[in-house]
């Protein structure tokens, strides 16, 4: 009798032999090593997704953001696309990033890495800031002279010098405000209202801006808010420009006195008294020693820490200087002066050493000067009620190079062999080379912009 095979059965027994002898296993899934961040978007703190100008920079363990400066910092949503399994902190959430933020990407595996996340404001590239009295501040490209933004106010902004700091230029108007204006785009940031209009020019340290009112007051306004920290009464105008050195602010006023006063209060360290008013000059200090005109006709050289008197230039005529800024160089104060009204008298070039205040070199005579010098390389760079703008030998004081211009009071700021210089009476801003006094750019500021300020440079050669 023949038996029935079960043949399912053996075919199970040689399967499972084969497995056996043979390691039949199932084949294993590699780990997923992968933790990297790909790209980054930024929202407000409310939601609002960011368009205008940012970029983002995800270079090996760090991640570069940059904003306009006006966006604030404090509050901001990070959207990461990544590979990995998590990402600390998690994305999407209100992050503060007015310091760097660590952000670790961890792999299915358990591995991780740490990406160091910034988020910065944009700084400008080859930029002249410089304002106009046709009611607009302008940033201007400093390698053709083509208009980046403008910014309109109600009045003049021709006589306040503007300064540069954390992406933001700040300057004053004749509508007695200070302003703080976005650098990148030129929006309003925050203004500052004074009692009276404003000649003086700002000086910002350690989160302070300085600067100096018609209404005879001092002020101190922090850099960020644009709100008072204190004000000091002077007893007549401030359009000097302030100079911050260790811990104090030393500024000039028209009651013909120069303060030295503690940045943190106001409060008085010293003062020093001129035979008359001083308007425009402004302190400069070079190895303890403060330099400044008046309109008394004297160059004055003060001990910086106590305020009391080194020695005293008075230059030929008793021409005021309290239009010129010293420019300090060499052993050399360079001085330009205005005038003495009664007898009219033009004011020169003044070579004056450091060391004694004796002469060394005049030039320009009964020329007369709005602005004061500017030394470069061994050059003095001045603007002349003569109409012309005069390039001088800064060892003798003979002329270089002479180029018609109507500054109108301007003075000049040179960088990287290059002038800038506003000329409003003969209706532009211009660009001169330093060596030739040959024009590289003008820009046309219009029928309105009979006079411009001192710029300030930002990023030029970049």
């Amino acid at each position: 009798m023949i038996k029935k095979t079960n043949i399912p059965f053996l075919l199970l027994i040689a399967v499972t032999f084969l497995c056996v002898n043979f390691s039949c296993q199932k084949k294993e899934i590699p780990v997923n090593t992968d933790k990297e961040i790909i790209s980054l978007k930024i929202k407000l703190g409310d939601g609002t997704t960011i368009t205008s100008l940012f970029t983002v920079t995800v270079k090996n363990d760090s991640v570069i953001v940059k904003l306009l400066p006006e966006i604030d910092r404090s509050a901001l949503i990070p959207e990461f696309e990544f590979k990995g399994k998590s990402i600390s902190p998690a994305s999407g959430i209100v992050q503060n990033f007015t310091m760097p933020v660590i952000y670790t990407v961890t792999a299915d595996d358990g591995s991780s890495k740490s990406y160091v996340v910034s988020v910065l404001p944009q700084t400008p590239v080859n930029t002249l800031f410089i304002g106009s009295s046709d009611k607009n501040f302008y940033a201007l490209d400093a390698t053709n002279g083509t208009q980046k933004w403008k910014y309109t106010g109600t009045e003049s902004f021709a006589y306040s010098k503007p300064a540069y700091n954390n992406s933001f230029v700040y300057t004053g108007s004749i509508d007695a405000h200070v302003y703080a204006i976005s650098s990148i785009s030129g929006s309003l940031y925050w203004k500052f209202k004074t009692g009276e209009a404003i000649e003086s020019s700002p000086t910002i340290a350690n989160g302070t801006l300085y600067i100096g009112s018609n209404d005879d007051y001092f002020y101190a306004i922090d850099e960020q808010k644009g709100t008072l920290k204190w004000k000091f009464l002077t007893g007549g105008n401030v359009s000097s420009t302030p100079l911050v050195y260790q811990n104090r602010v030393y500024v000039a006023s028209s009651d013909a006195y120069v303060y030295a006063l503690d940045t943190s209060s106001g409060q008085v360290s010293w003062s020093f008294k001129a035979d008359q008013y001083i308007g425009k000059s402004s302190p400069v200090i070079s190895n303890g020693v403060l330099y400044i005109g008046s309109n008394d006709g004297n160059l004055y050289a003060i001990n910086a820490q106590s305020g009391s008197l080194i020695w005293k230039y008075e230059v030929e005529g008793k021409v005021s200087l309290t239009q010129s800024t010293p420019a300090i160089a060499g052993g050399s104060v360079f001085m330009s002066g205005w005038y003495n009204f009664n007898p009219r008298i033009a004011g020169a070039v003044y070579a004056v050493n450091t060391a004694n205040g004796t002469l060394k070199w005049q030039a320009l005579n009964n020329t007369g000067f709005s602005s004061g010098p500017v030394f470069y390389n061994n050059k003095i760079i001045i603007a002349g009620d003569d109409l012309n703008l005069h390039c001088l030998d800064a060892n003798t004081g003979a002329i270089i190079w002479q180029k018609p211009l109507l500054a109108n009071g301007a003075a000049a700021v040179i960088e990287n062999d290059k002038i800038f210089i506003g000329g409003g009476g003969n209706g532009g801003i211009y660009s001169f080379d330093v060596n030739t006094g040959n024009q590289i750019w003008k820009f046309n500021t219009g029928a309105g912009g009979l006079m411009t300020s001192q710029g300030i440079l930002v990023g030029f050669g970049q």
